[in-house]
């Protein structure tokens, strides 16, 4: 290192800056090299303890309490007022195989169906050990969760071969992870953002500096740290650079998914994944907004979907994370879920999280296709063409426009859309995570693009990359966290602590 590169000198500093913003993909996708001297020792740690936990979410609440159960010292920064993070306003589906509630209701299921579910839907660009790492310790998390209090409320059909989306209240279990924190003695800190990740000299992670009420103060951690802090689907400028046009998407993320942690992580020469695979949801209606979110997915029940011109143009049997690129190419980026009287109950169930009245009030109900045209604005003889193909189609079981051969996950027989009266709800696409990130190994630890450990540094949650490859499954985001979250906390509790 020259003279004018050393650590606190100005032309050092600068690249730092341009690099903690997201300036420069190297950066971003791993292949920068190790910033090990990014940030000097303090001369006095503030406050010191064995694991610092980033991130009040499901994976830092669950990190935080295997740490704590370990019998290690934690302190725990969450950036906001509150707790919780996306983890609380998310739809409560955590994805788990072979539990007893599939057994009570038939379904079979495994591991290995698991796995290649996950292959599957990540178009194998999955980093294999991430996924069997998930699938691993998916059914004791899931007893786990059960010890606490967790209920689970329905097991419904996501994107895999079987019903394996775990229902839960998602703000009933961050709620049950906060008291058992507290019950082990882990000290909580909101509105305390951590802004950097602390170095020693071999290039361990030691500690983080965060803000707390309004100064800096550096917090050691003798065994690790573990980063949990969420994505970054309120970060513009971070959208834009990974994905052009991105930051126009509507964000329905927690407020602390600014991408702190994820540009902590980059910074340390983290092997970054699946940043090509950065994708929106579909759908929601487009008065939801984060913490109220107005899922419009009848999609998965045997609607059609068209553009304002009253056309298909999609296969409506792919996942949620897939359709938003054909929707966001129509004209004004706009959609319409077609259905009928008898798709309506499906759609009107707890499962899907709608009710026949919001089914009405976010939507149009009309007598006949023509009348459900002239109320929505699209062209009659265009919907009215639109229905009738695809329902010769079901009749022929066979879509030659756009191949659909089934409902979410091609499971499930089409239904014809002939039974007044007839529905017609907008859908948007909107960012609910980012699900990319920093790759880790089967104990949590964070990997650098040569695939060796990052001394003293775990993470979880939506941070990571590597685990949904380029698809997703819905209910693993929420796995994701609880599943890795664990393993940090665990793992990290279990290194021996370090000195300066």
């Amino acid at each position: 290192m020259s003279q004018k590169e050393k650590p606190g000198s100005p032309d050092r500093r600068n690249f730092m800056k341009a690099t903690a913003t997201g300036a420069g993909i190297l950066a971003l996708s791993g292949i920068a090299p190790r910033l090990a001297d990014a940030q000097a020792l303090p001369a006095k740690w503030g406050a010191e303890t064995d694991v610092v936990v980033l991130g009040a979410g499901g994976g830092g609440l669950f990190a935080a309490i295997e740490a704590a159960a370990a019998g290690a010292k934690v302190i725990l920064l969450e950036s906001t007022p509150a707790i919780g993070g996306s983890s609380a306003i998310c739809g409560g589906d955590i994805v788990f195989a072979g539990t007893d509630l599939q057994k009570e209701k038939g379904i079979e299921d495994s591991n290995k169906l698991l796995y290649a579910d996950f292959m599957k839907a990540g178009k194998s660009r999955n980093v294999p050990e991430m996924v069997q790492t998930y699938v691993d310790n998916q059914l004791e998390t899931y007893e786990h969760l059960k010890k606490l209090g967790v209920t689970y409320k329905a097991v419904v059909q996501g994107e895999g071969s079987v019903p394996r989306s775990h229902r839960t209240n998602p703000a009933e279990l961050i709620a049950i992870l906060k008291k058992e924190a507290d019950r082990l003695g882990v000290r909580t800190r909101v509105e305390s953002p951590a802004t950097r990740l602390v170095t020693n000299a071999e290039g361990r992670v030691v500690g983080v500096l965060a803000a707390q009420g309004g100064k800096e103060i550096a917090i050691g951690a003798r065994r690790g740290v573990v980063v949990a802090t969420g994505g970054f689907s309120n970060n513009p400028e971070l959208l834009d650079e990974l994905k052009v046009g991105f930051s126009k998407v509507r964000s329905m993320a927690a407020p602390g998914c600014r991408g702190d942690g994820f540009i902590m992580l980059a910074k340390m020469g983290a092997h970054m994944r699946d940043l090509p695979s950065l994708k929106a949801s579909f759908s929601q209606h487009p008065k939801s907004k984060p913490g109220k979110r107005q899922p419009v997915n009848t999609y998965r029940v045997g609607s059609i979907i068209i553009n304002k011109h009253g056309k298909r143009f999609v296969n409506e049997g792919l996942g949620h994370k897939d359709l938003p690129e054909f929707v966001l190419k129509q004209p004004d980026g706009i959609s319409y879920e077609v259905f009928d009287s008898k798709i309506a109950p499906q759609a009107a169930t707890k499962s899907m999280m709608i009710k026949q009245e919001d089914l009405e009030l976010w939507g149009i109900k009309a007598d006949t296709l023509d009348e459900l045209a002239a109320k929505a604005g699209v062209p009659a003889d265009a919907l009215k063409d639109s229905v009738a193909r695809y329902n010769q189609y079901v009749d022929a079981g066979k879509d030659p426009d756009f191949g659909r051969d089934g409902l979410i996950g091609h499971v499930g027989k089409l239904i014809k859309i002939d039974a007044p009266p007839f529905y017609l709800i907008e859908g948007i696409c909107a960012i609910l995570g980012t699900y990319c990130g920093a790759q880790v190994n089967g104990k949590a630890q964070v990997l650098d693009v040569y695939g060796q450990t990052i001394p003293g540094l775990y993470a979880a949650g939506e941070v990571l990359g590597g685990l949904h490859g380029d698809g997703y499954i819905g209910g693993t985001a929420f796995g994701k966290a609880l599943i890795f979250g664990r393993l940090a906390g665990k793992n990290a509790a279990a290194t021996a602590a370090k000195k300066k």
